[in-house]
């Protein structure tokens, strides 16, 4: 079992623990049935569908907290729920690793098999987005650094993708196809309850979070 379903388990991740409207246990994968209409009856993720966007959001801003404290406890790791945006340098970010200003954009998979994340800003507000996007079967994490981000006609490296204009930020979706070059990339990393070696998270979270 790899380390970050260890902590679903052991931490029980859940945005309302302490009035026990609701709880999340990641106990097992299941199975997932493509031919099913409803593609997330035996997910370990299906309660995240009835949750609002911003209860969803803080849900995996806590989840990547908690992993990278398990992994990094020799780090400043800190997270303060839903208050990226009351920082006195007028910066946004969910998670500040050491000096580092992380962005989290949790994701649910659409029926078209994609992940959409919006309200990214161009501005140097934040340093490292991670997106946290969610399939029935496990989750993808996909790390990408504030000057690697494509903005206006700039189409990222790897992903080969562009970003969409959104009100005064932008949006930028994965697809399969992106996930796959992501993976390929080394920019993306595949979470499920079969991976058995912690140490290849591990060391995809170091060699993107502690790179300048």
């Amino acid at each position: 079992m790899s380390n970050i379903y260890f902590l679903f388990q052991t931490h029980v991740v859940s945005l309302y623990h302490n009035n026990k409207k609701m709880e999340l246990f990641i106990e097992s994968l299941g199975n997932f049935n493509v031919e099913s209409n409803n593609m997330w009856e035996n997910s370990p993720f299906k309660k995240l569908i009835s949750m609002t966007p911003d209860a969803r959001g803080c849900w995996g801003e806590e989840c990547i907290f908690k992993l990278l404290v398990s992994y990094f406890s020799d780090k400043t790791i800190k997270w303060d729920s839903n208050t990226n945006t009351n920082h006195p340098d007028g910066s946004i970010y969910d998670i500040l690793y050491g000096t580092k200003r992380i962005e989290v954009k949790t994701a649910l998979m659409g029926k078209n098999f994609s992940w959409q994340h919006e309200n990214i800003y161009e501005d140097k507000l934040w340093d490292i987005l991670i997106f946290f996007d969610i399939c029935p079967t496990g989750s993808y994490l996909t790390i990408i650094h504030h000057h690697e981000m494509p903005f206006n006609n700039d189409k990222h490296i790897i992903l080969n993708k562009k970003s969409t204009k959104h009100l005064s930020a932008w949006k930028f979706d994965m697809s399969q196809s992106s996930m796959k070059k992501g993976m390929d990339g080394g920019i993306t990393f595949f979470i499920d309850s079969k991976t058995q070696n912690s140490t290849e998270l591990k060391n995809f979270l170091i060699n993107h979070l502690n790179v300048n």
